[in-house]
């Protein structure tokens, strides 16, 4: 799903008005599963296309969105890679313009999770 030309969530046919529950339900398992070292990284990809194709309203997402980004190092993704970094980034920039006088707090929130989760040291 990284290659947005090849990606069913851009596709014309999954904006079709009877995907939006399954697309929901989608958006439900991935949060879920992006705490968990095994599934987190699928997760990633899956929220990012989500977010990316706008197939969820995100109005529908806010609740989901602060808790991720408020609670990361407990409910955000579980492992620091390249899915991870972009997902929370595309949050950032969702949460920032859904609450604009939150920016600092978002920021902050998001670096505390890359530091939990990053550790030189360790390879």
């Amino acid at each position: 799903m990284t290659n947005k030309s090849q990606s069913l969530a851009t596709h014309e046919a999954s904006r079709h008005a009877s995907l939006n529950a399954s697309w929901k339900q989608l958006w439900q398992l991935g949060v879920r599963a992006l705490s968990l070292p095994p599934t987190s990284r699928a997760a990633c990809v899956l929220l990012d296309a989500i977010l990316n194709a706008n197939l969820v309203p995100r109005h529908e997402l806010a609740d989901d969105v602060n808790q991720i980004v408020t609670t990361a190092d407990i409910s955000g993704p579980s492992v620091l890679v390249d899915s991870s970094l972009v997902l929370m980034l595309s949050l950032l920039r969702i949460r920032n313009n859904m609450f604009p006088n939150a920016s600092q707090a978002t920021s902050n929130h998001i670096i505390r999770w890359v530091f939990v989760r990053w550790s030189p040291g360790e390879l």
